[in-house]
């Protein structure tokens, strides 16, 4: 089952990769996309996001790619 984290836009003119790295101080290869995926109509809306609008974030996605770009120096 997918872990989602839900957010509501508070402000207006912000473009979704803005929010993405507002968010998650990274950009995830893919994740812009898997967000327009996980949102049905969310690309409708044009490249400006109104305020108020709900969307949804795939944290699997985020979550994954974290774990990895773990570098170890060590074994």
């Amino acid at each position: 089952m997918a872990t989602y984290l839900t957010e509501i836009v508070k402000a207006d003119g912000l473009t979704l990769p803005r929010i993405v790295w507002s968010l998650f101080k990274r950009q995830p290869i893919g994740f812009v996309e898997k967000v327009y995926t996980a949102n049905r109509g969310l690309a409708d809306l044009g490249p400006l996001i109104p305020a108020g609008t709900e969307i949804r974030f795939p944290l699997d996605d985020v979550e994954a790619e974290q774990k990895s770009q773990v570098v170890k120096l060590w074994d």
